[in-house]
């Protein structure tokens, strides 16, 4: 019975044993422990590589396996994901796969980067803490970059200028330099593919379409293009394609385009405002501002580019225009642009052909765009273009009265007759005014009218941005026969902002009287043409004037009696010989 008892404890102490062994063999491995992730396609975009990591348990009981703390531990600054965050295994040899998505982060350098090791328990066993050290290594492949390009693009100029007698085409080239920025040898093939009809493109030296470029290497490649002559000024997109392909795989397709420069040339342009000339130096630059009611010119000097040894050098019908770029601003200019017509040029000829306009009385004050362009062609059809843009500006100032008319009904009349005078005033100004003052006067004619407190609205488009007015004059039968200068002036308040000077002729009895309207010339007051002792008391002018027609008439009646009395003379001594 007691020996029972011993064998009793003895077997339960081997199972308790069994147990113990058993638990403590228990465990999860996961292969690999150390990943090496090689990247050759590296291209400083953000890109995505996985890993996989076998999760296996020896023994028979179920383990939970979580991985959670992983995501927070692991891989600092870059995206890192598990496919199964936490699974179980259930018996001796099952085994969980897990795929590891990690994000390399966009222009990291190549170059090897150590992540770290991966470590986590397994709460319900008791054993050591698996690792697994992770190493990705980042290279570039063979990166070949295309330089000498023009906004991405090969550019090539057509110059008709370097023609001489019967040449029939024109050529360019063109050095693009192609450089291997990558860490591999690259293999480089170059193929021209659609290239336009008429045109040709070739690579003129042997072995410039296929070759090997080593890192770090260079290489440069000539491109020559060959145009016909009958080409429109321009550029022609599309000209061709140049196919880049490095190691077997396409990295780019370029454009090649063509221009071909213009054989007509804006050489100089010089702006006039109310006769001041200035230079515009290029296009787009703003001319002097300008004034509502401003004469302006454009003097455009324009060059034949051809040369003159070229048998077809000369430019035919030859069209300018001055349009402005918003058609609304055109329409507030009223068409009134005057063109000169179509002429012709011959090789290295220039000329010079002005236009001219007047800025209307209501213009905005703005800035208008407005584009000057001309437009040929060469005796081989093709049509050559050149345009200027240029900003005019027109400013208001804050006081601005003129005289906008300032007429005699009558230019000449007889001592005793009537004449009228006629003023416009107008306001260019960007304010109101109610304090005008308009002065006519001479005092030969006893004429010496002032009307004051002349109201006139700064609005262009209100009637009574204008005023006008008609001065009856009626010449005295005591005023002898001359020339008059009429002189009207307006002011605001004392300051004279404008004047014009009226010349009216008062003939004698039996001369002809001219009674159409002549043009009045409205030029500047001169002191001396009103006489030396002319000033401007309280509004009016002050001053003399000679009638000169009346000497002139006591000089010749004298001639006449002092002739009289010699043929009287010679008369007589012919009487007495006799």
């Amino acid at each position: 019975m007691k020996n029972n008892k011993i064998v009793s404890m003895l077997l339960v102490s081997i199972f308790s044993l069994l147990m113990l062994a058993s638990f403590a063999v228990a465990e999860v491995e996961v292969t690999p422990t150390n990943v090496v992730m090689e990247i050759g396609n590296y291209n400083g975009e953000m890109l995505m590589t996985t890993m996989d990591l076998e999760f296996t348990k020896t023994g028979d009981d179920t383990e939970t396996v979580d991985l959670s703390e992983l995501l927070e531990a692991a891989l600092t600054g870059w995206e890192f994901d598990l496919s199964v965050n936490s699974f179980d295994l259930e018996f001796d040899g099952d085994y969980q796969t897990v795929t590891a998505s990690i994000s390399v982060p966009a222009d990291v350098d190549s170059g090897t980067y150590d992540l770290g090791s991966l470590e986590w328990t397994v709460e319900s066993i008791d054993q050591t803490p698996i690792n697994v050290d992770v190493n990705i290594n980042l290279w570039k492949p063979a990166d070949v970059v295309v330089n000498g390009l023009t906004e991405g693009k090969v550019a090539m100029e057509v110059d008709y200028s370097d023609l001489r007698e019967d040449d029939e085409e024109e050529t360019d080239e063109v050095t693009l330099t192609l450089k291997n920025e990558g860490e591999l040898t690259g293999e480089v093939s170059l193929e021209l593919l659609d290239i336009l009809m008429d045109y040709h493109v070739e690579f003129p030296n042997a072995g410039s379409n296929s070759f090997t470029l080593d890192v770090g290497e260079e290489k440069s490649v000539v491109l020559k293009l060959t145009a016909p002559i009958d080409v429109d000024s321009g550029t022609t997109t599309d000209v061709a394609d140049l196919k880049v392909t490095v190691n077997g795989d396409e990295v780019d397709t370029i454009d090649i385009e063509a221009t071909v420069k213009s054989m007509m040339e804006i050489t100089e342009l010089d702006v006039c405002i109310d006769g001041d000339c200035e230079e515009v130096d290029e296009s787009g630059d703003e001319t002097d501002k300008v004034s509502p009611g401003s004469e302006v010119e454009f003097e455009v000097e324009i060059e034949n580019l051809f040369d003159e040894n070229y048998d077809d050098c000369d430019l035919e019908n030859i069209e300018i225009t001055l349009n402005f770029v918003d058609e609304g601003d055109e329409d507030d200019f009223e068409d009134e642009i005057d063109l000169d017509d179509e002429f012709d040029l011959d090789g290295e000829e220039n000329t010079v052909v002005t236009l001219s306009f007047d800025v209307p009385v209501d213009a905005e004050e703005e800035s208008y765009e407005l584009v000057l362009k001309l437009e040929a062609e060469d005796e081989n059809g093709a049509t050559h273009t050149e345009e200027w843009i240029v900003f005019l500006d027109v400013d208001r100032e804050r006081d601005d009265i003129r005289i906008d008319r300032a007429d005699l009904t009558m230019n000449t009349v007889s001592s005793g007759d009537e004449t009228s005078i006629v003023i416009k005033l107008r306001n260019y100004g960007s304010r109101d005014q109610d304090d005008v003052v308009l002065t006519v006067f001479n005092e030969a004619l006893g004429l010496n009218f002032q009307q004051m407190n002349i109201e006139l609205d700064e609005n262009p488009d209100r009637d009574d941005n204008v005023f006008t007015k008609t001065i009856p004059l009626a010449i005295s039968e005591d005023v002898l026969a001359g020339t008059f200068n009429i002189d009207v002036r307006v002011s605001l308040g004392d300051e004279e902002v404008d004047h014009r000077l009226l010349t009216l002729t008062v003939v004698g009895a039996g001369e002809e009287v001219v009674e159409d309207n002549v043009e009045v010339i409205n030029a500047p007051v001169d002191d001396d043409v009103l006489g030396g002792d002319s000033q401007l008391t309280g509004g009016s002018v002050i001053g003399t004037v000679e009638s000169t027609q009346s000497k002139g008439m006591t000089s010749f009646m004298i001639v006449v009696v002092v002739l009289l009395v010699i043929l009287i003379a010679l008369m007589l001594g012919v009487l007495i010989k006799k």
